[in-house]
């Protein structure tokens, strides 16, 4: 069975030929002409695109694997296609070539065409007879124009196997390894040079003759082949994170063919020259799908007039075209902003699907806060929003999460979306998208998606765990029994998860409750700190990964924020496998943390636009993306979400979880965890349960960050419980005054 690189994708752009802004004349006449999106088509059946390329008429060459219908044992062949208009129809041309022989004996991982029309492919022979220990043989090899056949006397470097390479004119090959790229030389194979990614994987590059150009996180980088030498560098128009997911890139780079350079991320697509510190944007990004987060970019080919992508979109590849066109503004005449503390990446979704749909109105998304950059802090943005919105000014619409929500309703900015509820409520999960009503009825806020807390343990520790202090006995009672007390080990996340339980009364700072809570969690980070085996253990609350770590007994009980459905997988296979281990909601509150609440400004002039967008956030498109981080509110898009893959060559099985983790004697274990998806009933029982949820708790981050900073000292042991609760009241107080 071949192996599918999920989400490899060939994108259709079109390349600018000259640069996107600009302002119109005096008295109104906006500036014209930009880049548009189209969408172009990729034969049918497409299981994987390996390769893609422009010839040098510009016509294009596509090598695919195209799937077989009902025919398990051999799922696709491949095969290759030919387009002289640009990416809308496609030629089948003669594939017999990559019959028999190497092409049936290696798997082919990837692929590219040189200079001089030879197909270049490198492959696993997973057929082989491999004693133990040793790694599956590898091959690079070549089929010239004439269907002969070579192979190279080359070997894949150390490390993670090839991902993707490109040959130069002097036969020498750029190979990206996953978190390396390697230059070798292409008769002995030695490693010439080399360039490692400190975090993440390696971005996109290119060759053109004997020099390539490969992208950094902040610049394009220049490359002689020959001379094995950098020769220059562009800075990129903005900072890209690189991805740890290993079947996409987040920048692509291609030569044009004039010989200029160009690279595509989401913020757009941008034009250099060799030699030249300027770069041109010609395309926006935000005005296409480039800027959505569900977007991967797998393959980018500029054309004389335009530019392709391949990408990979909502389990379906895509092929999307960038053409000029002339008669549209530059920019769309009518602005909706949106504005969030942080980056959300479902709004960039809802962002791009409403770019799409509505091409006259031009979204821009702003940030308040971003952690890290200088010394302005979440309470800073808070006020400085705050101050807008009570002038009258400020956004359009609001991502309204860890904000005084009822504060912002009472003074009148926040605009009441009962009516939108209403018209939207049966396609919507029923206590999910009303979880900001008030009591006098008004809605100022609706999530696009929601978490919930939940807790996964040996049934004696679940049937003991009631309450918060009823957990912690257990805990105490079984110290011996693991080395974590919890799977998540930081202070200030357990805090935040366990907060969602008295809330209301914490919230209005209750004197007996503060002191309850707060010995819970000296409790539990005492017996975290007073642990004897030291790991590099440490998980963020997000339930899923944690289940490992339970399986071997490093944690005692795993808990967190279940963000998608499919996080309860692992926890079900390892209890399965365990024979032991139920995964509850927290102490069985009905507790769901509502997310990504919008709101619209009421003093908004572009009202009417905002309540498009919000409709389009909560449409099924946009929540069944799979970007957000929790579960969607769309109830069509939340049910896909609970399903079990159809593809027959999955079988059942959902994914494998592999590490090595330490366990509470000190050894390293390795772990290797097949996940299939759980019985349908099971499924069933829980998409019941999470849809039966109904108390939502509404997090305020200036509160948590108060709670975090008046009680470290007390975690510490610089301060008794008493102080404690006082320091965290009184500025409480001091800011519920406010």
């Amino acid at each position: 069975m071949r192996r599918l690189l999920a989400g490899l994708l060939a994108l259709a752009m079109a390349l600018p030929l000259t640069a996107c802004g600009g302002k119109g004349e005096e008295g109104g006449t906006p500036a014209m002409g930009r880049y548009v999106e189209e969408t172009r088509t990729l034969p049918d059946r497409m299981g994987q695109v390996l390769a893609l390329r422009a010839d040098e008429a510009g016509e294009l060459d596509l090598l695919a694997f195209i799937r077989r219908e009902g025919d398990e044992a051999h799922w696709a062949d491949l095969k290759l296609f030919h387009s002289a208009d640009g990416g809308m129809t496609w030629e089948a041309q003669d594939s017999t070539a990559f019959n028999g022989g190497l092409m049936d004996q290696y798997t082919q991982e990837t692929a590219c065409w040189d200079s001089q029309g030879n197909l270049w492919f490198f492959g696993y022979d997973y057929g082989a007879d491999v004693p133990e220990g040793e790694g599956v043989p590898s091959l690079f090899w070549r089929i010239a124009p004439d269907g002969t056949i070579t192979e190279l006397p080359l070997e894949e470097p150390d490390g993670a196997g090839p991902r993707s390479f490109k040959v130069a004119d002097n036969g020498d090959l750029l190979v990206d390894c996953w978190w390396v790229l390697y230059h070798l030389d292409g008769e002995t194979g030695a490693v010439k040079n080399q360039f490692e990614v400190e975090d993440g994987s390696v971005e996109g590059y290119d060759i053109r003759g004997n020099e390539a150009v490969y992208c950094a996180n902040d610049a394009l980088v220049f490359y002689d082949m020959e001379a094995a030498r950098e020769t220059g560098r562009v800075a990129a128009a903005s900072f890209v994170h690189s991805s740890n997911d290993n079947s996409t890139w987040n920048r692509l780079a291609a030569y044009t063919p004039d010989g200029s350079v160009c690279y595509a991320d989401a913020k757009g697509i941008y034009r250099t020259q060799t030699g030249n510190s300027m770069l041109e944007q010609v395309v926006d990004g935000g005005l296409t799908s480039l800027g959505t987060p569900s977007f991967l970019m797998q393959f980018f080919v500029p054309l004389d007039d335009s530019f392709l992508m391949v990408s990979w979109v909502n389990e379906a590849w895509g092929l999307t075209a960038y053409v000029y066109d002339p008669g549209v503004p530059t920019l769309p005449g009518q602005e909706l902003r949106v504005w969030s503390m942080e980056e959300d990446p479902l709004v960039r979704q809802a962002i791009g699907t409403f770019q799409k749909d509505h091409p006259e109105v031009y979204v821009t998304y702003e940030l308040g806060y971003t952690e890290g950059e200088g010394s302005y802090s979440w309470d800073d943005a808070l006020k400085t929003i705050a101050t807008e919105l009570v002038a009258g000014k400020g956004p359009d619409v609001l991502v309204l999460d860890g904000m005084p929500l009822d504060s912002y309703a009472e003074k009148g900015v926040l605009l009441d979306l009962s009516e939108d509820f209403a018209a939207l409520e049966d396609r919507l999960l029923p206590y999910k998208a009303a979880a900001c009503r008030r009591a006098d009825g008004t809605l100022p806020g609706i999530p696009l998606q929601f978490d919930a807390p939940v807790l996964h343990a040996s049934t004696a520790a679940v049937s003991a765990s009631r309450d918060l202090e009823s957990m912690v006995d257990w805990l105490e009672a079984n110290r011996d029994s693991f080395n974590h007390p919890l799977s998540v080990t930081e202070i200030d996340w357990i805090m935040q998860i366990f907060t969602l339980t008295d809330r209301d009364r914490l919230y209005a700072g209750d004197e007996a409750a503060w002191t309850a809570f707060l010995s819970q969690m000296k409790r539990i980070w005492d017996m975290e700190q007073g642990r004897v085996v030291e790991d590099s253990w440490g998980l963020h609350p997000e339930f899923g990964f944690g289940a490992l770590a339970w399986s071997i007994d490093a944690v005692g009980i795993d808990l967190g924020y279940l963000c998608s459905f499919d996080s309860l997988y692992a926890a079900w296979q390892v209890s399965q496998n365990r024979g032991d281990g139920e995964i509850v909601p927290l102490f069985g509150h009905g507790l769901y943390q509502p997310k990504t609440i919008l709101g619209i400004n009421a003093r908004s002039q572009n009202t009417a636009v905002a309540r498009q967008f919000l409709a389009t956030a909560l449409s099924e498109e946009v929540q069944g993306s799979g970007v957000g981080t929790g579960m969607p509110v769309n109830a069509a898009a939340f049910e896909a979400s609970t399903q079990e893959d159809t593809d027959a060559g999955r079988n059942g099985h959902f994914s494998t979880y592999g590490t090595t983790l330490t366990d509470k004697d000190g050894a390293d274990v390795p772990i290797y965890v097949t996940i299939d998806y759980p019985p349908e009933d099971y499924r069933s029982a829980w998409a019941e349960t999470l849809k039966a949820l109904d108390t939502p708790v509404l997090l305020d981050g200036s509160i948590q960050t108060i709670m975090e900073q008046e009680t470290a000292d007390y975690f510490a042991g610089k301060q008794d419980l008493d102080g404690a609760v006082d320091r965290v009241i009184g500025k409480l107080e001091l800011y519920l005054a406010e």
